[in-house]
């Protein structure tokens, strides 16, 4: 009787197969991801209008909240990065093949013991699985959780560090909260207009937030521009800015906050 032959582990794919690599794909859990992002972000902004101070009844539950957006973060993280990294071997895997024999009798020993050096696909998809990603850490709700014990009843108040510029140890925390937090103002009108921020724009090169009305106007004509703020030399584009939602919030807390009154 002769020896039963096993299947190799890994075998090149055709050219003519390459639309089985196509249908292998990751599920697109952005839209799920982004609504569990909304569902906190309005949860929060609820929470806001509740109680002018901060509710150190309900602390555990913000934390609680704060970790479930960590997560989706970690999540959204996870997805990009599986992603790519399947596009590489599916990328890997036809370049091996192109150069690698069909298998016949002759060459299954070879193939059997991976003389060709071909990727073991599900191997390196089971091991990617455990790889840790990071989170990103210039997420502007991650600047709002950190800001919010701070700001909940004085949204002017300057925060010990912001997660933007920099993620402080320990000692350089403790040092901040000591000169930061107890002098200075955040002023909540735009340096151009000197009007109530309607739509902050932070700079992601200098940090300084400027209102979406004033930067159009500044690109009317220009293509850069230095910053306008006072004693900044920055150069700016528009690319160069994003929605300041830690603003957007000091502003929605001063505006609740004034209904109170």
């Amino acid at each position: 009787m002769a020896p039963r032959l096993e299947l190799p582990d890994t075998l090149p794919v055709t050219s003519r197969r390459h639309d089985i690599l196509n249908q292998i794909t990751l599920p697109d859990l952005s839209r799920e991801i982004s609504a569990a992002k909304t569902a906190i972000q309005e949860f929060i902004t609820t929470l806001l209008s509740s109680s002018t101070t901060f509710p150190t009844d309900r602390a555990d539950e913000i934390k609680e909240v704060e970790r479930a957006y960590r997560d989706l973060l970690r999540q959204e993280a996870k997805q990009k990065y599986l992603s790519s990294k399947l596009s590489d071997l599916k990328s890997e895997y036809r370049h091996q093949s192109s150069g690698t024999p069909r298998l016949d009798r002759d060459n299954w020993n070879s193939f059997s013991q991976n003389e060709h050096g071909l990727v073991n696909m599900g191997k390196r998809w089971v091991e990617l699985q455990s790889d840790s990603v990071e989170i990103d850490r210039k997420d502007q709700w991650l600047r709002v959780f950190c800001a919010l014990p701070y700001i909940w009843s004085d949204p002017t108040r300057i925060i010990p560090y912001d997660p933007f510029e920099s993620e402080p140890t320990q000692e350089e925390d403790d040092e901040e909260e000591d000169v930061k937090v107890d002098g200075g103002i955040i002023e909540l009108t735009c340096p151009v207009s000197v009007k109530k921020f309607e739509k902050p724009m932070i700079s992601l090169k200098c940090f300084h937030t400027i209102d979406n009305e004033s930067l159009e106007s500044l690109f009317r004509s220009e293509r850069s521009i230095q910053c306008p703020v006072p004693g900044c030399n920055n150069s700016l584009t528009p690319r160069d800015f994003v929605t300041d939602r830690l603003m957007h919030i000091r502003v929605l807390i001063s505006e609740l906050r004034e209904q109170i009154r």
